[in-house]
């Protein structure tokens, strides 16, 4: 992935090891380690309905994302270290398509891929005052193509999604307004300044 240059993804056969079995989330990932002799290997699910966790314990007393850095001993301060190679033109390229629409307020009302969340926010920015509304969806072939629009955003309206974590974690400064959907549990540390609705 350009974005994460360090990181090397590797994809479970689906014709192997079929989707929402413990094979194709734990056992085949495993499995991929052990043969590339990975030196430790950590399951960072807090949560898999019908499976024995390791940290059940912690599992329980954390946010899904503080569950992962203490399963790991990662300092949770690193969660705002996050390093991501840009891709200038990518960016320049959708402000582009924006550039009508300044002052723009970035709205974000649909869960990612495998989700059918929904949640209307629209009716609630009015464009005269919020800016005028910009609707993420997917214009390029990176998320990541987003973040100097959302640098340069009036205002930024999101539900808890990658893109409110890329917000969160790159400390984007703006007037920002997250609109929760999981229980508390399940839903990331969210410390940059963000107005939280419901």
């Amino acid at each position: 992935m350009y974005a994460a240059p360090y990181v090397n993804f590797l994809t479970v056969d689906e014709r192997h090891f079929p989707k929402n079995t413990y094979n194709y989330f734990i056992g085949a990932p495993l499995a991929y380690a052990s043969q590339l002799k990975a030196d430790k290997t950590f399951i960072l699910y807090s949560q898999m309905g019908g499976y024995q966790l390791e940290h059940r314990d912690i599992a329980t007393s954390l946010k899904f994302d503080e569950y992962k850095y203490a399963v790991t001993e990662v300092p949770f301060r690193e969660k705002w270290n996050l390093q991501i190679r840009r891709n200038e033109e990518g960016e320049k390229n959708l402000l582009q398509r924006l550039d009508n629409k300044r002052p723009f307020c970035i709205l974000h009302e649909r869960g990612g891929e495998g989700s059918n969340f929904h949640k209307a926010l629209a009716h609630l920015y009015d464009p005269s005052t919020f800016g005028n509304h910009v609707f993420i969806e997917n214009l390029t072939s990176s998320p990541f193509d987003w973040i100097a629009a959302f640098e340069q955003a009036k205002t930024i309206a999101v539900i808890d999604s990658l893109h409110s974590n890329v917000i969160e974690q790159l400390k984007i400064n703006t007037t920002k307004y997250l609109h929760t959907r999981s229980p508390a549990l399940l839903t990331p540390v969210f410390m940059e300044g963000w107005h939280f609705r419901g």
